[in-house]
């Protein structure tokens, strides 16, 4: 804040005090200037010495940097072989992944995966997806099937270092370029999914938002029913109709999600799992379908996503998806 002064300022007067203390301390009066008191000019006195005023020097140019929050990370710019660009921090390695892929290793055990693919995908978007194969650690993968190819960026690190990483990862992704179309598809990601605050309580699944909390499991159940009356006769008759629900645990949280050429949706979803298990008739065999105990498990599982804006339940929507096709196709679903 500037201060206008009036007169002298407190510090100046100060400051003269001193000096003239320090010349009484010396010995030194100090009158009034008398001209007929003025000292005789010395002749042939020589001129005082020039200083020699030294080049400023240029200063090291500074290289590419990632900002994360306040911190700025020295990073290196990885061009891949058909043209993609990313930012990656200094001391991170870099090895091939298949033969579409490239992964960058930080040493502790965080990742970073590039992968392009010559198609959609499954779905012609883009998202933010956050999910969890285990509870020690977490992926995080922004992925885009709008143009000619498709890229996935993979982010994994332990839950236990995600706090430090998660963001990391996301300034990465924004640096992205593609090859022939000088855009960066993830530049403008600021919304980036969390991990929902749920919780099992009183034999119920629970999703706590700030204005209240939702209860998954009738939801679970009315689905897990529905899917059952879609099977074809053939297979009803190998079950008895009974099912058991064992477990409802998170399996992953989107933002961003858009199809090509649309707005990306407001809010996030999240999506549930449903650990079932179906009742077999007595002698039954099925192919493809493990039985243990007279219970079987089906391929794909019933899987439930709630869409909301942190504060309330917009809507909710079940599906029966199988993990091992990946997030893309479960988000062309969501998306319709």
């Amino acid at each position: 804040m500037l201060t206008k002064l009036k007169g002298l300022s407190k510090q100046m007067k100060i400051a003269i005090g001193v000096g003239l203390a320090g010349l009484a301390a010396l010995g030194i009066g100090v009158a009034a200037w008398q001209p007929w008191n003025t000292a005789e000019p010395v002749e042939n006195q020589d001129p005082p010495p020039q200083q020699q005023v030294q080049a400023p020097q240029d200063k090291p140019e500074k290289g590419p940097t990632l900002e994360v929050g306040s911190e700025e990370i020295p990073c290196s710019v990885y061009t891949a072989a058909d043209g993609w660009t990313l930012s990656v921090p200094e001391g991170w390695e870099a090895a091939n992944l298949g033969d579409n892929g490239i992964v960058f290793s930080s040493g502790d055990g965080a990742q970073l995966s590039v992968l392009a693919a010559g198609d959609s995908g499954g779905f012609d978007g883009e998202f933010v997806n956050l999910s969890t194969l285990t509870g020690d650690e977490r992926t995080l993968l922004f992925y885009t099937g709008a143009g000619q190819k498709s890229y996935y960026i993979y982010g994994d690190a332990k839950a236990a270092d995600w706090n430090q990483y998660s963001k990391l990862f996301a300034a990465m992704a924004r640096t992205l370029t593609l090859p022939g179309e000088d855009s960066a598809p993830f530049a403008e990601s600021f919304v980036l999914p969390q991990e929902p605050d749920w919780q099992e309580t009183e034999g119920m699944t629970v999703l706590f938002l700030d204005k209240d909390g939702f209860v998954l499991d009738e939801k679970i159940q009315d689905a897990v029913e529905e899917y059952m009356r879609s099977w074809p006769v053939e297979d009803r008759t190998s079950y008895t109709g009974q099912y058991r629900m064992n477990r409802i645990v998170w399996a992953g949280s989107f933002a961003g999600l858009a199809k090509a050429g649309g707005s990306a949706a407001e809010g996030y979803i999240d999506v549930f799992r449903a650990d079932v298990q179906y009742r077999t008739a007595e002698g039954a065999a099925i192919d493809g379908v493990e039985i243990v105990d007279g219970w079987a498990s089906r391929e794909g599982g019933v899987y439930l996503a709630v869409f909301h804006d942190g504060g309330s339940v917009e809507k909710t929507l079940w599906r029966v998806w199988d993990n091992t096709a990946g997030w893309p196709t479960l988000a062309a679903e969501l998306a319709q």
